[in-house]
């Protein structure tokens, strides 16, 4: 490969690393712009992202100051397709030049050198945002009964304490982000799927950051790469708009991967119509009225899972004391475990 080739592709490589740092770094501003507290607590990391992508300005314009010198030019196309070319002025023909740093020239020179050809072009698009090279995004209709089955199939985020817990924690990831769910997903504005790739991806770390070996044995990393995997595909598809945690050196936005998800599910639950969100104590009040009037077995089923959908505690006394009685019509549902477990503690408690 020529020395002019070679300098091509470093430029193009450094302008790519110049432009995801650029992007993490003005992703970080805006999570932190609203947040005078959170702004304070995120310091050192805006600190840190600066330098890296000073670093990657430094390297950037060098080759291309470099390209310049070696007689080739620069295009600067804007957003309407104008295109200005930039190059090294012509130095002035004496024998006895001694070559200085270019000044810029404010008209547009065409340099080529004698007895070498013309380097090829380098083409640069100045970049509008973060997802700069795709159009801007289209915002869908929001089916919000659909985003509210998505959200059922996740389930509501939860502090994990034993290995059971991760288990079902990344059970319920996987059966979230499902290829036909991710087709679902695919439906809704890019804020959304913003949200739920940062609202799953904030729970993946949580377990691969923030939990020791003690609970997150080792045959689980495999489900915990198909999470991430999944993740990354569909945002590299849908472009819905950058995410902090698909890659390894992130940190969380605010004070842990679990306070993120958190933040993340609340975003999404209050996109959904007050009809449609969810209500722990009136689907529990509604359980108690259906069992007081003595609905059929089915009804039971369906609404005791309604409840531990809209969030409340599998463990919760008033649930295990409602569906007592009922310990035989949960078994087929694995949802219910936790419930059938609680249940059990009782009636040992009592004989």
């Amino acid at each position: 490969m020529s020395d002019s080739n070679n300098l091509k592709e470093l430029f193009k490589k450094a302008q790519a690393e110049l432009i995801s740092a650029q992007s993490e770094l003005s992703a970080l501003a805006a999570a932190t712009a609203a947040d005078p507290w959170l702004e304070t607590q995120q310091q050192d990391s805006r600190n840190k992202l600066t330098t890296v992508r000073d670093e990657k300005l430094q390297t950037w314009s060098r080759m291309g100051l470099s390209w310049l010198l070696r007689g080739g030019s620069i295009q600067l196309t804007n957003t309407e397709g104008v295109t200005t070319s930039l190059s090294a002025p012509t130095p002035p023909p004496t024998a006895n030049y001694e070559r200085r740093a270019p000044v810029r020239n404010p008209t547009v020179v065409q340099t080529v050198r004698r007895g070498t050809p013309r380097p090829e072009v380098v083409e640069y698009a100045p970049p509008r945002s973060s997802t700069w090279q795709r159009p801007a995004p289209v915002m869908n209709d929001l089916d919000a009964e659909t985003l509210r089955e998505s959200l059922d199939l996740l389930t509501e985020p939860l502090p994990l304490h034993t290995t059971e817990d991760v288990r079902n924690e990344l059970n319920n990831l996987l059966q979230g982000c499902t290829n036909q769910t991710l087709l679902d997903w695919a439906s809704f504005p890019k804020p959304i799927q913003r949200s739920l790739v940062g609202h799953v991806v904030a729970r993946a770390r949580h377990v691969q950051d923030e939990k020791s070996e003690d609970i997150f044995p080792p045959d689980l990393s495999h489900d915990l790469d198909r999470i991430f995997s999944n993740m990354t595909a569909f945002s590299k598809r849908e472009q819905p708009g950058f995410v902090f945690g698909l890659m390894r050196h992130h940190h969380p936005v605010g004070e842990s991967w679990l306070s993120d998800a958190q933040k993340w599910w609340m975003d999404l639950i209050n996109q959904l119509p007050e009809d449609l969100r969810p209500d722990p104590e009136g689907a529990l009040e509604e359980l108690a009225t259906l069992i007081a009037e003595e609905a059929d077995e089915q009804e039971l089923v369906e609404q005791a899972l309604t409840v531990l959908e809209d969030g409340l505690e599998p463990g919760d006394p008033r649930l295990v004391k409602l569906m007592a009685p009922y310990r035989h019509l949960l078994k087929e549902h694995a949802r219910f475990k936790k419930l059938r477990k609680a249940i059990r503690a009782l009636e040992e408690a009592e004989e």
